[in-house]
C-alpha cells in the first residue's frame, strides 16, 4: 500500500488508510500556491506576506511537509511566509481539549484535560506548545510572519476582564508568548 493513492487502491480498508494517513500527498495545493503567486507578482501587484492556516494537529508531519514547501514556494518570489497561530482544539473537541507537542517536537497532539482547567488556562497551553513547534521544526524564524487569533469562544473574556495583567486571558497570553518563546529564541523584539 506504501505509496498508493485512494484512487489506486481498490478495497475499502486501504483506500481509508491511504487517505487517512496521506501515503501519496500531490501537493496540489502548494503548485496552486505558486502559480497564485506568480500572476499577482506577474500583474505588478505582488503579495508582501501570505498566511498559512493549517491543522497542525491531523497529520503534523504531513503539515511540516506543506509548510515546508509553500514557504519555499514563497520565497522564490521574495514573500514572507505567515502562519495563523489559532488554537487547533475547536468547538467540536470536547471543552478540556488543548494541544501539547511531543518531547520531540515531532508532532502536536490534542489531550483532554481535566474539568478544572478553565477555557483561557487551556488557550494559553495550546499557544505555549504550537509557537516552539514551528520553531523547532523550522517553519517559524525571523523572516515569517505569526497572526494570533482564535477561532471559537476561546479565551473567553469581556469588558474590564481583557487586561495584560489579568493571568490567562488573550494578551496576558501572548505577553507569554512573546516573552517565553518568541524572544529567547530571537523573533520578536
Amino acid at each position: 500500500m506504501a505509496g498508493s493513492t485512494p484512487f489506486q487502491t481498490p478495497d475499502a480498508t486501504g483506500f481509508k488508510n491511504a487517505y487517512l494517513n496521506i501515503e501519496a500527498p500531490l501537493h496540489r495545493d502548494t503548485t496552486t500556491l505558486g502559480l497564485l503567486v506568480q500572476a499577482l507578482c506577474n500583474s505588478g501587484t505582488c503579495p508582501n506576506t501570505v498566511y498559512m492556516d493549517a491543522d497542525l494537529t491531523y497529520n503534523s508531519a504531513y503539515s511540516l511537509d506543506v509548510l515546508r514547501r509553500n514557504k519555499a514556494v514563497l520565497q522564490g518570489y521574495n514573500v514572507k511566509m505567515g502562519i495563523d497561530m489559532a488554537d487547533q482544539c475547536t468547538g467540536s473537541d470536547p471543552t478540556g481539549c488543548t494541544v501539547n507537542m511531543t518531547s520531540d517536537a515531532s508532532s502536536l497532539y490534542k489531550i483532554t484535560r481535566t474539568a478544572d482547567y478553565t477555557p483561557n488556562v487551556l488557550f494559553e497551553e495550546s499557544m505555549l506548545n504550537i509557537a516552539p513547534f514551528l520553531i523547532r521544526n523550522g517553519i517559524a524564524d525571523a523572516n515569517t510572519k505569526l497572526r494570533f487569533e482564535t477561532y471559537f469562544r476561546r479565551p473567553i473574556e469581556i469588558r474590564d476582564g481583557v487586561a495584560e495583567y489579568k493571568g490567562h486571558t488573550y494578551s496576558y497570553t501572548l505577553n507569554r508568548v512573546f516573552n517565553e518563546v518568541l524572544i529567547p529564541n530571537g523573533l520578536a523584539q
